[in-house]
């Protein structure tokens, strides 16, 4: 009978059905193809033939309905696998190695040699602000946390530059024009160090951006801050209070 089946012409086939039960013009199976116009005078062949894909263990289906539906269910399930894995991998590397929001030392360590552009920051170097109290800041126009940061240090400058802070923001942008654009739409309100600063960004050992650094009137560097992030601006601006009133006792007791 396999014989039988597999003789049968596939010139007349029709289109797909939908029902190899009742309405299919053919009846599809894994020994050939079985063609009748009448579908329920072969009812008996049919079952003989399901019976036989059981007996041995396969599946009967029409490829053009049962089978697609089956590969986009598997391909589904392995998206959905690969995508819960790459989740857990990125969790547990967060996990393993996190990179703390803030650092403080209680006495501080002094800061690395950096040298600025002039012409913008109005001093040749970090060691020119010694006797100020510093909010150093590193920051380029592609990094997206920088649009909060420039609004808090703006507010940082409007608050204490009376009491000796000096805000510096260090700009490691390659191209100027980038820069330019980021700074005319946020206008800030303190010291922008243009020029190569990527040597001051490898002395401090910058990570990530922004990255921020509170020095005190000694040159030591007391804070150091990663990222920015809402929330951060509380904490910041405490430390730099204390740092102020800290060394402004210090100058009363010197005298």
């Amino acid at each position: 009978m396999r014989g039988a089946f597999r003789q049968q012409s596939n010139a007349h086939r029709g289109p797909p059905c939908n029902d190899v039960w009742t309405s299919c013009p053919e009846f599809v199976t894994g020994f050939g193809t079985l063609e009748s116009t009448d579908v329920q005078g072969h009812a008996s062949h049919k079952w003989a033939l399901v019976k036989r894909h059981m007996q041995r263990g396969s599946s009967l289906m029409t490829p053009n309905i049962a089978r697609p539906w089956r590969v986009r269910q598997i391909r589904a399930r392995r998206r959905l696998l690969r995508h819960a894995i790459g989740t857990l991998v990125g969790v547990a590397i967060a996990l393993s190695s996190p990179l703390p929001a803030a650092t403080a030392a209680a006495d501080g360590v002094p800061s690395p040699h950096c040298a600025f552009d002039v012409a913008s920051a109005g001093r040749d170097s970090l060691a020119a602000f010694r006797g100020s109290v510093v909010y150093l800041d590193f920051w380029a126009s592609w990094c997206a946390p920088c649009r909060q940061s420039f609004p808090f240090m703006s507010g940082l400058a409007d608050s204490f530059t009376a009491r000796g802070l000096h805000v510096l923001a260090l700009n490691l942008d390659e191209e100027p024009a980038q820069a330019d654009a980021f700074i005319a739409r946020l206008a800030p309100r303190f010291t922008i160090v243009r020029g190569d600063n990527t040597h001051c960004a490898s002395a401090f050992e910058v990570q990530t951006m922004p990255s921020s650094y509170v020095i005190d009137r000694a040159g030591r560097v007391r804070l150091v801050h990663h990222g920015f992030r809402a929330g951060d601006e509380a904490a910041l601006r405490d430390v730099i209070e204390a740092v102020l009133a800290e060394t402004a006792d210090l100058d009363r007791t010197a005298q």
